[in-house]
């Protein structure tokens, strides 16, 4: 659907909805309705089915740090600004509907943040200066982390529906869909396939594997 079609969608769901008693058919009408897109087989999979989910392993991906070349201390500066707060609109309005607040009518109460401008001091900018990189790793610690094998999965939820005569119904991923289309079709080989969907000739051997193509 994209974010900005969900956006629209949800916001129209949030203006015919507002300020009353909607139901999970309400919401789920409105988005297919406004988003002109056919969700069934989202909500069947999300809300009214209780089907385990289908958990793959996408990727692995092998991160390891550069040991051997310790990076160049250098200065770092850091600026932070306080800023004039935002005018909301909720106080926008309050001035609008009663000119002057209570606390502005009587000046016996004012104290002295009625006229602390923080934002128009000389203090209010704070510059911090560092060295970048000034404290490294000993080499018992650069050890620790050479030991230590880091890896990160990338895990996708793929609830989907295989049917024997091919048919694929439910959240399968668009780039497995595409390289199941080109298996079908013939006319590239595994290499090329691979390269144009930017993955690895294992990944679609096994796909043309699992959905016996």
């Amino acid at each position: 659907m994209g974010r900005e079609l969900f956006d629209y969608a949800f916001k129209e769901y949030c203006r015919r909805w507002a300020f009353k008693h909607p139901t999970p058919d309400d919401f789920f009408r409105t988005m297919e309705e406004a988003s002109a897109m056919d969700l069934d087989w989202f909500w069947r999979g999300w809300f009214y089915s209780i089907d385990a989910v289908d958990v793959s392993l996408d990727s692995v991906a092998w991160y390891k740090p550069d040991l051997d070349k310790d990076p160049e201390k250098k200065i770092d500066t850091m600026k932070n600004v306080i800023k004039k707060p935002l005018d909301f609109l909720t106080r926008q309005r309050n001035r609008a509907q009663f000119g002057q607040f209570p606390v502005e009518k009587d000046s016996t109460v004012f104290d002295f943040y009625n006229t602390y401008r923080p934002w128009e001091t000389e203090d209010s900018v704070d510059i911090t200066i560092q060295m970048k990189y000034d404290s490294l790793f000993t080499p018992e610690e650069k050890q620790q982390y050479e030991d230590s094998l880091k890896s990160y999965r990338d895990l996708k939820n793929v609830i989907d529906t295989s049917y024997d005569d091919g048919k694929i119904e439910g959240k399968i991923e668009e780039k497995t869909e595409g390289i199941i289309k080109s298996l079908k079709r013939g006319k590239l080989t595994i290499e090329e396939i691979a390269e144009d969907f930017s993955t690895t000739v294992e990944f679609v051997l096994s796909i043309k594997k699992d959905y016996e193509i």
